[in-house]
């Protein structure tokens, strides 16, 4: 499969550099989901057109800010992620 021999191609290349080559090039991926997450949340709060129910409740109404539930020290970053994908 075509994205197999790329993904081992990118993993070869990617062990062959030096650490901090690879350190930043591991961190590109934890910010790019996170900003997807920020603004996906932030359009979902702010779409007229779209509302989101969990268990009958319209999760929008119930936030300060959907978007903002990622951050800070109980926002959702800290409570599910990974530390050893943390963001500086």
């Amino acid at each position: 499969m075509r994205h197999d021999q790329e993904s081992q191609q990118l993993a070869k290349w990617l062990s062959s550099q030096n650490d901090d080559v690879r350190s930043r090039i591991q961190s590109i991926p934890p910010r790019v989901v996170e900003t997807v997450v920020d603004y996906l949340l932030a359009w979902l709060e702010n779409e007229e057109d779209v509302q989101v129910f969990f268990d009958g409740i319209n999760v929008a109404d119930e936030s300060d800010g959907l978007a903002g539930e990622l951050y800070g020290e109980d926002g959702w970053i800290e409570r599910f992620s990974d530390p050893s994908t943390a963001l500086d």
